[in-house]
C-alpha cells in the first residue's frame, strides 16, 4: 500500500510502499480513494506537533473498506466509508441527523478532559508558587542569617 511519509521534520513527505498488517479486533482496513492534509498535518510536518518518526501522514480521508477485523459490526468490506479525526457514537441525536462531527457523546468527552487539563493547570501554578516562595524564604533567611553574624 503506498502512503505518504515523514521521515524527520522539516523534511518533504515521501511517497512509500509500507505493509499493513490484517486488522485486528475492532479494526477496520480502508483503501484511501482520496486524502487531504489538514493544518495538524503541517503542524506535525514542520515539527509544531510531536509525533515519532516516521509517520504516516494524512488522517482524513474518503476509500472502501477492504477487510474488517473481529467484533466489527457497523461497516462491511466493499462499504464506502469517510475516515475522520473525530470519533462519534453513531447514535445521539447529531449523529443521527447525519452530523457527527457534532457528537454529544463526544463533545462531553472533551469537556471532561479540559476539566481535568485545568485542574491539572491549577495544581501546577500552585505548585510553582510554592516553589517561588519557597525560594524567596529561603534567599531572606539566608540574607537574615548573614547580616546576624
Amino acid at each position: 500500500m503506498k502512503a505518504a511519509v515523514l521521515f524527520e521534520t522539516k523534511g518533504k513527505l515521501s511517497v512509500e510502499n509500507v505493509d499493513i498488517s490484517e486488522p485486528k479486533k475492532d479494526e477496520v482496513l480502508v483503501k484511501i480513494k482520496a486524502s487531504g492534509l489538514c493544518h495538524t498535518d503541517w503542524e506535525t510536518m514542520h515539527g509544531y506537533q510531536p509525533v515519532n518518526l516516521p509517520a504516516i501522514i494524512g488522517h482524513e480521508g474518503a476509500g472502501v473498506v477492504e477487510a474488517v477485523g473481529e467484533g466489527v459490526d457497523n461497516v462491511s468490506v466493499g462499504d464506502n466509508v469517510i475516515c475522520s479525526w473525530n470519533p462519534n457514537c453513531g447514535i445521539c441525536f447529531y449523529c443521527d441527523n447525519g452530523q457527527p462531527i457534532l457528537c454529544e457523546v463526544q463533545k462531553n468527552i472533551i469537556l471532561k478532559v479540559y476539566y481535568l487539563m485545568e485542574q491539572l493547570e491549577l495544581l501546577l501554578m500552585v505548585k510553582i508558587y510554592i516553589t517561588i516562595a519557597l525560594f524567596l524564604l529561603m534567599q531572606n533567611t539566608q540574607l537574615f542569617l548573614s547580616k546576624a553574624q
